[in-house]
């Protein structure tokens, strides 16, 4: 019968049969029974049902016409070999389609297991990430409050210093006036005098420290309009100019003059200027130059402060308007570098500064959404960096905020 249908369809049998026949009986029982299965033998049974139909037909007029006129019985039994023909070449195209269909089905069987262990596999990866996030925000927060304490701990200890040497010198002369003004002569004016200057001196000290301590701690009042940076600088330029004078620092400017529009509180962001100028005058004891520059920069890489996510400071591709301070001074040691917005941290000699201007100026900076960098330049002296963020054109020009 297999040669039979060979010779009737003129060809040899197909791979696809031949891998049809390689399917275990097990698989093609169970998918047989599978009801996308019946469905799809139901759609091949239908597609052949017409041809079947033909071969019925032909058989019948065949027969009636052999009745009418009496035709050779020869055309009636070509009549059913044809037919008994055609019904063996629809058994066989049915059974290829049915057997298509299985290997079909199976393949989706498998490809459908592969899927479920692959998401099941996901599903674990994702259970075990979340776990690690978890864990690193509670690592997170701890280190966070660890960080707290300890510059809570740094701060007690700079403001015990800073304010118990200035009562300390106070009482040591306040003692001293009260023993030496009652019998006191002409000739002692100028020592007691002197005396009292330094009490007023280390009063005014521990003032600057009670009033950069209230600077840091308490919220800032912010009245942010949109301004330009350059005029701001001049005018901190003018607020230093009797210093930049007293220590022979000459002033090199190099302000763009179509700088972007920024979003600022102008006296804050003066505060911050005249923080930075300061601090390079006092690295400059012997003179030098104080170089200003501002100009824009696109921010085309990614960076500490720059970034495609929500928390960066500064995204990439963003344009920002930059400000640089640069001094001719000796530097500042690598080791200083982690500490210099540490409240109370400074280099300078006593009297010359609480340690708390850089602090001051990078939360002034960082309540702006700008960034601030300190950097030592090879040549010697350092290059302080401030980044603003541009104001969009068509909004606002002026608002108050904290």
């Amino acid at each position: 019968m297999e040669l039979m249908d060979r010779k009737a369809q003129g060809t040899t049998p197909s791979p696809n049969a031949d891998a049809a026949r390689a399917v275990p009986r097990a698989d093609v029982e169970r998918t047989m029974s599978s009801p996308l299965s019946e469905f799809n033998i139901s759609l091949a049974l239908m597609s052949v049902i017409p041809l079947l139909l033909c071969c019925y037909l032909i058989t019948v007029k065949f027969f009636s016409l052999s009745i009418l006129v009496g035709l050779n019985a020869s055309y009636f039994l070509f009549a059913v070999i044809f037919s008994i023909l055609g019904i063996m070449v629809g058994r066989r195209a049915i059974r290829r389609i049915v057997q298509q269909l299985v290997e079909a089905n199976l393949r989706s069987e498998r490809l459908l297991a592969q899927l479920t262990s692959v998401n099941e596999r996901l599903r674990q990866t994702n259970t075990a990430l979340a776990k690690s996030h978890k864990d690193l925000r509670a690592a997170q927060l701890h280190l966070i409050q660890a960080e707290k304490l300890e510059a809570v701990g740094q701060l007690a200890a700079g403001v015990a210093h800073e304010v118990k040497n200035p009562l300390t010198a106070i009482l040591f002369g306040a003692q001293y006036l009260s023993k030496h003004l009652a019998g006191a002569q002409p000739t002692d004016h100028d020592e007691l005098a002197s005396v009292a200057r330094e009490m007023e001196d280390v009063v005014k000290r521990a003032d600057a420290v009670v009033n950069g301590l209230l600077d840091f701690a308490t919220p800032q009042q912010f009245h942010l309009a949109t301004d330009r940076l350059n005029p701001a600088i001049e005018e901190s330029l003018g607020l230093v100019k009797h210093e930049l004078d007293e220590s022979r620092v000459s002033v090199v400017k190099a302000l763009q003059d179509d700088l972007p529009l920024v979003r600022m509180d102008r006296n804050k962001i003066q505060q911050v200027f005249v923080n930075l100028f300061l601090n390079a005058i006092q690295a400059m004891s012997a003179g030098g130059t104080l170089t200003v520059r501002t100009y824009t920069r696109p921010l085309s890489s990614l960076d500490g402060f720059v970034g495609r996510r929500q928390s960066d400071r500064f995204k990439l591709g963003e344009t920002a308007v930059v400000a640089e301070v640069t001094d001719t001074g000796a530097g500042i040691p690598e080791g200083h570098m982690a500490k210099l917005f540490t409240p109370f941290f400074t280099t300078k000699q006593p009297g010359n500064g609480a340690g708390l201007g850089l602090t001051v100026t990078k939360r002034i900076i960082d309540l702006h959404g700008g960034v601030i960098e300190v950097t030592n330049r090879t040549e010697g002296g350092v290059t302080v960096t401030l980044l603003f963020h541009q104001h969009p054109a068509g909004e606002p020009q002026s608002s108050a905020g904290e």
